[in-house]
C-alpha cells in the first residue's frame, strides 16, 4: 500500500511537468502597445500552466520594460547603434507620407539579427532550453529561421496590429484590393472604393511581391552563421496559426482559413462587465455632469512632436465648447503654459480603460492605435479619428464603416474642422447609439468563449502537434503568384478569345475579298 502511494504521488509530481509546454516568445520593441500585447500573451500561458521564456529586440531605445513581469527568463538583445527612434512616424507624426521608413528599419534589422546570431553562447543556451513552440511577430525576417537552427519544431506568428497583405497571402488567403488596403501602405481602406483608389490598392498589393527580398532580408546573415537555413518566406508557410489582435467584429471583413485565429480584446476581456473601482478624486473632479472628452495621441507619439499649430487648433475648440470638459494627454506639461482655459486638463498619463467606461465619458479624441481602439469599443464610446501613421488609417476605416465616429485627416487639422468633428459626434446620437450596440456585442461574444482560452488552446496543440501546420495549410499557400491568382487561365482565356477574334476577322475579311472580288469579274466578263 504504501509503495502504491509514493507511486501515486511520484505520478502526480511529473505529470505537470509533462503537461507543460515549454515556449519561446520572440518580441521586438518597437512601442509601448506591442510589448503589452506580448505581455498579455505571455501571461495568459503562464496562468494555463506554462513555462515562458522571452526574447526581446530592443529596437526602440525609448520603450522600456518587458510587458510582463511573469516569464521565466528574459533574453534581451540591445545595440546602442540603434536608430529606430529617427523612424518618421515617431520622429515627425505629422509628415504626410504613411509608408514606414524602410532605410532605417532595413539596417536595424540586420544589425539586431546579427547581433544574436554571433552570441554563440546565448544561441547553444536557447538551443539546450528544448523550447516546444516559438511564438513571434511577422515584422522581420529573424525569428523563423531563428526557430529552426534552435531545433523549435512548432512556430505560431502573433500580431499587435492590422497586417499586412503578404501576412495572409503567404498563407494562401487572397486579400482582395478592390476593398482591403494594406495597413501599412497609402492607400485607402474603406468599402466604397473609386476607380483610381483600386488601382491605387492594387500597385501597393504588387509592390510588396515584387519586392520579396524585403521579407527575407535577413537570409544572408543565416546563410553565413548557419548555412542551409531556410529563409523566413518558406517558413512561414508552416507556421500552425496567426494570431491577430482584432476579432471578427471589429475587422473589416476578409477571408480567412483555420489557421487564423482572433484574439482582439485578450487584454481586457476579463474586465468585460466588471464595475470599475473609484476613479482618483482628480478625475472625479474634472468630469462634468454634461460630459468629458478624452483626447489622446498613445503611447509611441510625443505630443511635442505634434505641430505647435495643430496643438493650438485643438486648444482653440476646446475652449470653444465650455459646456464640456477634455482630460488632454500630454508628456511635458510645462510646455502648455500657453494653453489655459478652465475646461481644458493636461495629464501625462491616463487611467483610460477605466475612464472610457464612465458613463461621463461622451467622446474620445484617438489616433486610433489597436489597443485603443479595441477599448473604446469594448466600452461604448464614440470617437473622433485622427490616424498618423501604419493601422492606425485601416482601424479608422473600419471604426468609419461601422459608423462608431467621425474622421479627420492630420493634414487637414483646423479649428473649425475639429469643432465640427466634434459637434457632429456629440450631437448625432447614431454614433453613441452605434459604439453602445457593437460594445454589447462584443460583451456577449467574449461571454461565449474568452479570447484568452481561443489562444491558449491553439497554442497548446501547435506545441503538441507541430503537424498542425501540414493540417491547416491551405494548397493554394504553395502557389506561385500567377497560379494563386488564376492570372495563368485569364491569359490563356484572353489570348483564346483575342486570337478567336482575330481569327474571325480574317476569315470575315478573306469572304468579303472574295465576294468583292468576284463581283469585278463578272463585271468584266459582260
Amino acid at each position: 500500500m504504501r509503495v502504491l502511494l509514493h507511486t501515486l504521488v511520484a505520478i502526480l509530481l511529473v505529470l505537470p511537468e509533462v503537461w507543460s509546454k515549454k515556449v519561446l516568445v520572440y518580441q521586438i520593441a518597437f512601442g509601448k502597445s506591442h510589448i503589452q500585447f506580448s505581455g498579455t500573451l505571455i501571461d495568459k500561458l503562464v496562468e494555463a500552466g506554462h513555462t515562458v521564456d522571452q526574447l526581446l529586440f530592443r529596437y526602440n531605445v525609448d520603450v522600456t520594460g518587458t510587458g510582463t513581469k511573469t516569464h521565466r527568463k528574459l533574453y534581451e538583445i540591445t545595440n546602442s547603434n540603434s536608430t529606430y527612434h529617427l523612424m518618421d512616424h515617431l520622429a515627425q507624426p505629422f509628415k504626410t507620407t504613411h509608408k514606414i521608413s524602410w532605410h532605417i528599419m532595413a539596417p536595424n534589422r540586420l544589425l539586431f539579427c546579427e547581433t544574436l546570431l554571433k552570441n554563440t553562447q546565448l544561441i547553444e543556451e536557447l538551443k539546450s532550453e528544448k523550447y516546444d513552440i516559438m511564438l513571434t511577430q511577422p515584422w522581420d525576417g529573424c525569428n523563423l529561421p531563428l526557430a529552426h537552427v534552435l531545433g523549435i519544431k512548432s512556430t505560431a506568428v502573433y500580431v499587435a496590429t492590422f497586417s499586412s497583405f503578404y501576412i495572409f497571402e503567404d498563407l494562401g488567403l487572397p486579400t482582395p484590393t478592390a476593398y482591403l488596403g494594406d495597413p501599412f501602405y497609402p492607400a485607402p481602406n474603406h468599402r466604397d472604393l473609386t476607380f483610381y483608389e483600386r488601382l491605387s490598392n492594387f500597385w501597393a498589393w504588387a509592390e510588396l511581391f515584387l519586392k520579396p527580398d524585403t521579407r527575407d532580408l535577413e537570409d544572408p546573415l543565416f546563410q553565413k552563421y548557419f548555412p542551409g537555413t531556410p529563409a523566413f518566406s518558406t517558413l512561414y508557410k508552416r507556421i500552425s496559426y496567426l494570431f491577430i489582435n482584432t476579432n471578427e467584429y471589429t475587422d473589416m471583413g476578409r477571408p480567412v482559413s483555420n489557421k487564423v485565429k482572433f484574439i482582439g480584446g485578450i487584454h481586457i476581456e476579463d474586465s468585460i462587465g466588471e464595475v470599475e473601482g473609484a476613479l482618483p478624486q482628480e478625475y472625479e473632479d474634472i468630469l462634468s455632469s454634461k460630459g468629458t472628452i478624452i483626447f489622446s495621441f498613445g503611447s509611441l507619439v510625443q505630443m511635442q512632436n505634434v505641430p505647435q499649430k495643430v496643438q493650438n487648433a485643438f486648444f482653440e475648440a476646446f475652449k470653444e465648447l465650455t459646456d464640456y470638459n477634455f482630460i488632454w494627454k500630454y508628456d511635458n506639461i510645462s510646455a502648455t503654459a500657453n494653453m489655459r482655459a478652465p475646461n481644458v486638463f493636461f495629464k501625462t498619463w491616463l487611467p483610460q480603460k477605466q475612464l472610457l467606461k464612465d458613463p461621463r465619458i461622451r467622446g474620445f479624441i484617438s489616433h486610433m492605435g489597436m489597443n485603443s481602439f479595441a477599448e473604446l469599443a469594448y466600452a461604448g464610446v464614440p470617437v473622433v479619428m485622427v490616424p498618423l501613421f501604419a493601422d492606425q488609417r485601416f482601424n479608422s476605416a473600419v471604426a468609419q464603416r461601422k459608423g462608431l465616429g467621425v474622421r479627420l485627416e492630420k493634414d487637414e487639422l483646423t479649428k473649425e474642422a475639429i469643432l465640427e468633428a466634434l459637434r457632429q459626434l456629440l450631437e448625432n446620437p447614431k454614433y453613441a447609439e452605434n459604439s453602445r450596440r457593437l460594445s454589447e456585442i462584443l460583451a456577449a461574444a467574449t461571454s461565449k468563449q474568452k479570447m484568452a482560452k481561443r489562444f491558449v488552446d491553439a497554442v497548446e496543440l501547435a506545441a503538441e502537434f507541430p503537424e498542425t501546420a501540414d493540417l491547416l495549410a491551405l494548397p493554394s499557400a504553395g502557389f506561385s503568384l500567377l497560379v494563386a491568382n488564376s492570372f495563368d487561365v485569364v491569359i490563356f482565356l484572353t489570348s483564346v478569345a483575342v486570337l478567336g477574334s482575330l481569327s474571325a476577322i480574317f476569315v470575315v475579311y478573306k469572304v468579303v475579298k472574295m465576294v468583292i472580288t468576284g463581283k469585278k469579274v463578272k463585271t468584266k466578263v459582260s
